[in-house]
């Protein structure tokens, strides 16, 4: 997840003005579940850039198409001469030039769509030493030729790059369902309302995210802050500005709105879901791939509210 949407969930978003819903049918595409160099779940999209179709990391808790330089062929786009500089976490930080070219997305197509091209890896300034001092990122290492970025940013924001569904033609990409399951994963853009009735809807809070609840069973503890269903991220991830409650902890338990998830707590193919709780300046509940196999999700971009509902496998 891009760590700089931690900042975002701190400012006020201004409510974008609501578009029409497309009138084109729902266009459904394939993504691919696949295992990361750690053995992490993984969620893989197929794009094309100008005429090159590249497989990058689809990923709900950033925004932004990213893709490595040595990746593309120099005609598939052009360049705007600005340079990029994007946080993704841990001191990490992806450096390129901003861009511009023709993307295919399944069915879907946009014109003049900004990404940004890759040509290096860093630390940030205040970090000494970070995964990318020595090696790529893991969210790419060999698997990934970039990543595509499907949150979205708000009005206020600079600097490159909006979700790249936001530019597909007719408006197709600005509402869409996650179906992460790994069996058969996929993502719906356009859904009709006979797709969306079952969906639990919330509006996003002022910290730019729904706020939900989730309490660790053992250790009595439940947290309360804004809630990111992020596809980039393998775990569930609790941050708190209080204390770290003592392990075993077998559930977890997770509230927005109405609707109620209970998670089983273990390992990667455990049949659990791996359960972090850290301690920072942030709070912040972060539902990652592993926790999302048992339901959909529903975002809205225009509307800045996202939706659940529990599927069978």
């Amino acid at each position: 997840m891009n760590r700089s949407l931690t900042s975002l969930l701190a400012t006020v978003l201004f409510g974008a003005a609501v578009m029409p819903a497309p009138q084109t049918a729902p266009i459904v595409i394939p993504l691919h579940a696949e295992t990361g160099t750690s053995g992490e779940p993984r969620l893989g999209i197929d794009v094309t850039i100008g005429s090159s179709t590249q497989r990058v990391l689809f990923d709900t808790g950033s925004a932004g198409l990213r893709v490595l330089a040595k990746a593309l062929p120099s005609e598939a786009y052009h360049v705007t001469g600005q340079r990029v500089t994007a946080d993704f976490g841990f001191g990490v930080e992806l450096r390129g030039e901003e861009a511009s070219a023709s993307l295919s997305l399944g069915e879907a197509r946009g014109r003049n769509v900004p990404f940004q091209v890759i040509d290096e890896f860093g630390c940030a300034p205040q970090v000494r030493d970070c995964p990318a001092q020595s090696a790529e990122p893991e969210m790419l290492s060999g698997i990934y030729s970039g990543i595509f970025g499907a949150y979205f940013s708000p009005p206020q924001r600079r600097g490159c790059c909006d979700s790249p569904l936001f530019a597909l033609d007719g408006g197709v990409g600005r509402r869409y369902i996650v179906h992460a399951n790994f069996k058969a994963p996929t993502i719906t853009l356009n859904p009709d309302d006979v797709a969306l009735s079952p969906f639990s809807v919330v509006d996003f809070a002022a910290f730019g995210a729904p706020r939900g609840c989730i309490r660790i069973y053992e250790a009595g503890l439940e947290t309360c802050g804004p809630v990111i269903f992020d596809t980039g991220t393998p775990q569930l991830l609790v941050t708190t500005t209080g204390l770290v409650p003592p392990r075993p902890w077998s559930h977890a338990t997770l509230k927005i709105g109405t609707w109620t998830h209970d998670f089983p707590i273990g390992g990667f193919g455990s049949g659990g879901v791996p359960l972090s709780v850290r301690r920072t300046d942030v709070i912040r509940i972060v539902v990652g791939l592993a926790a999302m196999q048992q339901f959909d999700v529903y975002y809205d971009l225009d509307r800045r509210r996202v939706g659940v509902v529990d599927r069978a496998k």
